[in-house]
C-alpha cells in the first residue's frame, strides 16, 4: 500500500478551488439580490407615479421607469 503525501502545491491547489467556488457564490448571489432589489424599485416606482396620478404603462416601455433629475 503506497502513502500519500499532501504537498504545498496539493494545498495550494485545494486553496485556489475553494476560493474560486466561493467567488462565483458569491457573484451568483450578489447578482440574484440585484434582480431582487429592481423588482422592488420597479413596483415602488410604479406605486409613487400611481399615487401623483401619473399614467405609466411599465409593460409599454419596460426599463423606463427611472429616476429623473431636473
Amino acid at each position: 500500500m503506497q502513502t500519500v503525501r499532501w504537498s504545498d502545491e496539493a494545498t495550494t491547489d485545494l486553496v485556489e478551488i475553494i476560493d474560486y467556488i466561493e467567488q462565483r457564490n458569491a457573484t451568483a448571489a450578489q447578482s440574484l439580490y440585484a434582480d431582487l432589489l429592481r423588482v422592488h424599485h420597479e413596483r415602488i416606482g410604479a406605486w409613487i407615479l400611481e399615487q401623483a396620478g401619473i399614467v405609466f404603462d411599465a409593460k409599454a416601455e419596460p426599463g423606463k421607469l427611472q429616476l429623473v433629475a431636473g
